[in-house]
């Protein structure tokens, strides 16, 4: 018999299993949180480029959030050591290329072939960007960035000191350094603290030396730094520079601070990439004032590498994070901020077509480019890396004699391939 009880309980589970219903429902609605890591792009000044790009993409993707979490560069690198394999990982990571520094974190990166394949990303991206994106045959990131590095100057400093050209030669580099040096001023002021700002010195110095041949089968551990004659006499170069050219002061500053000499009006020039134009302009500097010219080293090719995005094997996630690549990289979005990052976008057909006459000089120095080879730290393995750097700082110290530089690299590098075996 039916009873006015049994009517209330049936009512009662009727309208529970709709508001568990309307609950599931309304969960399922509600956005996926990615998670996003990445180095500071404001560089501490000005519109970040990174948070707008975010913006676009929860605009076009309202049930996909994106929790960003934004360092400074080693802090980056360091929080991506400690949590690429634990589950505090993010979803998705921008890092650098190469077999150092984006190699290192490839263990806990998932492999991208099939998201290649579902959206057309094999097509989408220039050849040397591409090559650059596969670690041991795999497809592990996605370019998002191509860049080279320069050195810029301030043009005023170089007239004060009767500089009247860029130095097109290694000879008239050291040159137009002496006539500085002369006139009061610092030539090239970088910040040496963490050793990646002497690498790139060192790196020009064994390209101007060795040659590309040599120099290539150093990177790639097919060369003996310890007999490699090449290899003494640009880290004699490293201390030339190191003893005149650099801030006495030079290994203990940070590598952002290392332009405050050059914004004071006491140092010429900066070692850097494209994306000290955003900074520039930011900081207030007139861009008619600085130029740029590519270290001298008299191979024709240039320091050159690619930023990536990368989605980790743990994340919950993996196709939002696919999504969000291809949001990135697409030809609309890399057109939208072709200038915002100091680079050149490795996405075909992506013009430059407005901005700061340096900017549109620079681009087409990185487009154009009639060869390249890697910084040390992304040619490397890490631990090869790390005895590198210590080298460098050495040498600049006075720790350490030129000619005794390859030998530290050297052994490091056999007990790295001992460890292989």
């Amino acid at each position: 018999m039916i009873t006015r009880s049994s009517i209330r309980a049936a009512v009662s589970v009727c309208l529970s299993g709709i508001f568990f219903a309307s609950l599931a429902s309304a969960q399922s609605r509600d956005p996926v949180s990615l998670k996003f890591w990445s180095i500071n792009f404001s560089g501490g000044a000005g519109t970040d480029p990174l948070k707008e790009v975010i913006r676009d993409f929860e605009q076009a993707n309202p049930n996909i959030r994106i929790d960003l979490q934004v360092r400074s560069t080693d802090a980056h690198k360091e929080a991506m050591r400690l949590a690429i394999n634990t589950d505090n990982a993010p979803d998705v990571y921008w890092m650098w290329c190469g077999v150092g520094l984006g190699g290192f974190y490839i263990n806990g990166a998932e492999a991208l072939s099939s998201y290649y394949q579902q959206y057309g990303w094999n097509q989408r991206f220039v050849p040397p960007a591409l090559e650059l994106a596969h670690f041991n045959g795999q497809l592990y990131g996605v370019p998002l960035q191509i860049h080279a590095l320069a050195v810029f100057y301030r043009k005023d400093l170089f007239a004060k000191a009767g500089i009247t050209t860029p130095p097109a030669t290694y000879e008239e580099l050291i040159a137009a350094n002496d006539k500085l040096v002369k006139a009061g001023l610092t030539p090239l002021s970088m910040g040496g603290k963490f050793g990646w700002m002497t690498m790139r010195l060192i790196d020009q110095l064994l390209e101007k030396v060795c040659g590309p041949e040599v120099h290539d089968s150093l990177k790639s551990l097919r060369a003996d730094w310890s007999q490699e004659p090449g290899v003494a006499k640009a880290y004699t170069e490293l201390k030339l520079w190191a003893d005149h050219y650099l801030p006495h002061n030079y290994l203990g500053v940070e590598p952002t601070e290392g332009i405050i000499p050059a914004y004071r009006g006491q140092a010429a020039m900066q070692y850097e990439g494209g994306w000290l134009i955003p900074r520039l302009v930011a900081d207030g500097q007139d861009l008619n004032n600085w130029g740029f010219f590519p270290f001298p080293t008299g191979t024709d090719r240039i320091y050159f590498f690619s930023e990536e995005l990368f989605i980790t094997k743990r994340s919950q996630h993996k196709a939002e994070g696919a999504k969000f690549i291809d949001f990135w990289t697409s030809p609309e979005m890399q057109q939208k901020y072709v200038t915002a990052f100091g680079g050149a976008s490795p996405t075909r057909g992506v013009e430059f077509k407005e901005g700061p006459p340096l900017q549109k000089d620079f681009y087409s120095l990185i487009v154009n480019t009639k060869g390249t080879f890697l910084p040390a730290d992304m040619a490397m393995p890490l631990p090869i890396v790390q005895a590198y750097f210590k080298a460098n700082d050495q040498v600049v110290s006075g720790e350490l004699a030129p000619s005794k530089a390859g030998r530290i690299v050297q052994d490091a590098i056999e007990q790295y391939q001992k460890e292989k075996r």
